[in-house]
Formats: C-alpha cells, structure tokens, sequence
C-alpha cells in the first residue's frame, strides 16, 4: 500500500509529459505564391508609351535583360507582335554565360494577339541577371516615358535594360532605351 502513493505520482508525471496542450499544436503553413505574368506587368502599366507598329523587312533580335528578386520558375514565354510571322524565335538567355537556356519558335498566327509557350519549367536564382528576347520582324516599338529609367521594377523582377542586335540568332547587346518588341515570361517565386 505504501507504493500506490508512489506509482501515483510517477503514473501522473508520465502523463503529463507525454500529453501536450492543443497551444504546441501549430502547423506550418507554406506561403503559396502567384504565378506573375511579366508580360502584363510591364506593357500594361505607366512604363512605355503606347506601342509603334514597326513591322518590316530587317529581321532583329531585341528584348530586355532582368533579374528576379527571389528564386523562382519560369514556366512560360510570352510574345505579341505588330503582324503574323510563322518562325518567330523566342529565347531565354544566361547573360553572364550567353547561354540559350530555352529557346522556341512559334507560329504567330494572328497580330496582337498575346501568345504564351509552354516551356520545360527552368529554375532561376534570385539576383543571377537572364535576357529575355525575341527574333523578328513583326515588332512593336516602345520608348519609355518621359522620367523612367532602368532599372525598372515590375512584380518580382527588375529590368536591367532592354536590348537588341541586328544579326539574327545573336545575343542582343545593344541597349537603345528603345523596346522593339513585346516580350516576357511567367514567374513563379519559390521563396
């Protein structure tokens, strides 16, 4: 009879350590974030003047050169153009390297229409700096208003500048503060 007081107590103390309140029941909820479609963010705001059809003969590769802010994916590219072309090029780059990381052509079928490409979803690291560029004829130009200058930020991107070249299927280096053509991408932010 003496132990029960004993087996009492060690009964309880076991019991309490082995239960927990409902306080120490919080459960991590991962932050889920929006797919950002860079296309929207950057024609669609206060950045450029409305859009030139400069649709020609000289076949260009031009677009802009970006960095993301946080990690993420790139699981889409996005093009619109002043007039139907059926061997449009789009190419994501690694601007340090001049790398083609993904590259697609397209049938542009229809002008002013935005089109998006599905492509093998590409991971890209928070401040690494990638273009983004598109090979055509079929362009749209546009200049920035009057007080914007890169680096410009648009979602969780910042463009660096926009650039161009004239050989065709050659990194654009040229930066003119011009745009000649409606190029972008969807990102997904993984942090």
């Amino acid at each position: 009879m003496k132990n029960i007081p004993t087996l009492a107590a060690l009964l309880f103390a076991a019991m309490t350590i082995g239960c927990s309140s409902d306080d120490d029941n919080t459960t991590y909820v991962p932050q889920v974030f929006e797919e950002e479609n860079t296309h929207d963010l950057l024609y669609s705001g206060d950045i450029f003047n409305a859009p030139i059809s400069s649709a020609g003969e000289n076949v260009i590769e031009t677009g802009f050169e970006f960095k993301p802010k946080h990690n993420g994916t790139i699981s889409k590219l996005t093009v619109k153009l002043a007039a139907p072309d059926p061997t449009t090029t789009v190419t994501l780059w690694d601007h340090e390297t001049r790398e083609i990381l993904r590259t697609q052509t397209v049938n542009v079928s229809a002008a002013s229409t935005l089109m998006e490409i599905d492509i093998t979803p590409l991971a890209v690291e928070k401040d690494h700096l990638y273009t983004v560029s598109v090979e055509t004829n079929a362009l749209f130009s546009r200049t920035l208003k009057t007080g914007t200058i890169p680096p410009i930020e648009v979602g969780s991107i910042t463009v660096t500048r926009m650039v161009n070249t004239d050989d065709e299927f050659s990194y654009p280096v040229d930066s003119y503060g011009v745009l000649f053509g409606d190029v972008g991408f969807k990102f997904k932010r993984s942090e």
